[in-house]
């Protein structure tokens, strides 16, 4: 709930479980324990999204389209390859393929932007986002609270 790094506990917390540090655990019943933060030092948070910067007040950021696996079927289809000869000539197991076809996994950059290349159609939209700035009138860390509270001050 934080966002602290730090050594993780499944809890519920309002019906929900959530991933929380152990200072939030003591908001909810905790399920199990995480051997570590599930971002610490993997890829998984940038799976199907990938930042840049452009300059110090914005972050490029690269993100697949909605609808890449039609997009992808239907282009392959076209071209008359079967999943398998489509697989074996972009490198990949036909089970990614498949599952990549049919919406359950989303490739992340570097696959979609091979498979663009190979389809000869766009897959990755890039997008300028200016930073939230946001203005503390207490001390402490920035909780999900103070972004709502924001946005809709924001949304009068």
């Amino acid at each position: 709930m934080c966002g602290k790094l730090a050594p993780l506990a499944v809890a519920e917390i309002e019906g929900i479980e959530l991933n929380v540090c152990s200072n939030c655990s003591g908001f909810g019943k905790v399920i199990r324990r995480l051997s570590s933060h599930p971002l610490k030092g993997h890829s998984e948070s940038k799976r199907n999204m990938e930042m840049k910067k452009a300059s110090d007040d914005e972050e490029i950021k690269e993100m697949i389209v909605d609808d890449y696996a039609e997009t992808i079927k239907r282009k392959r289809e076209s071209m008359n390859l079967t999943q398998e000869q489509f697989a074996k000539k972009i490198n990949v197991r036909e089970s990614l393929l498949q599952n990549i076809e049919c919406g359950k996994f989303v490739p992340q950059i570097d696959l979609a932007k091979r498979l663009e290349k190979e389809l000869n159609l766009k897959l990755v939209e890039e997008y300028k986002e200016a930073p939230i700035i946001q203005e503390r009138k207490s001390s402490g860390p920035l909780t999900i609270g103070d972004i709502i509270k924001k946005k809709f001050e924001l949304s009068k």
